[in-house]
């Protein structure tokens, strides 16, 4: 049989090596405050590649179109100079045709007027006829 004072100095090494210490609790929270700060900057360092690969792509990609890029600007602009060219003739038309119905304006107003000078000459000649009807004046419109 194994004696007391030797039991509980085996339980107490078995204590000992079970429960930590404050200094092996220490050591272990900075390892792994370590690791887990070498995990992510592993993390940041893949991402920051593949954000590198992407942009190097769309920066090549850039660099390959820049002169069908450069060409269409050209085209782009000398489409815009055209443009105004033909706005700016649209706008001459428009101007000559806004002469041209005010001149008709004053044809249409010419031509009332001359509308309402006929309706006064058919008034007269329908006046003389029914005179004429009745004698008043012969053939030639003299007065009888």
């Amino acid at each position: 049989m194994s004696s007391p004072s030797h039991h509980s100095s085996a339980a107490a090494s078995h204590l000992a090596t079970n429960i930590p210490s404050t200094s092996r609790q220490q050591s272990t929270k900075a390892e792994r405050t370590a690791d887990a700060a070498k995990a992510f900057d592993s993390s940041l360092k893949v991402a920051a590649k593949e954000l590198d690969a992407d942009i190097k792509v769309r920066a090549e990609t850039l660099h390959e179109n820049w002169p069908a890029l450069k060409k269409q600007d050209k085209e782009l602009q000398e489409q815009t100079r055209q443009l105004s060219k033909e706005n700016d003739e649209t706008e001459k038309w428009l101007d000559r045709s806004k002469k041209r119905l005010a001149e008709f304006d004053d044809l249409d107003d010419i031509g009332e007027g001359l509308e309402d000078e006929l309706a006064d000459i058919e008034a007269m000649l329908d006046i003389m006829e029914t005179k004429q009807k009745a004698g008043q004046y012969d053939s030639k419109g003299s007065k009888s």
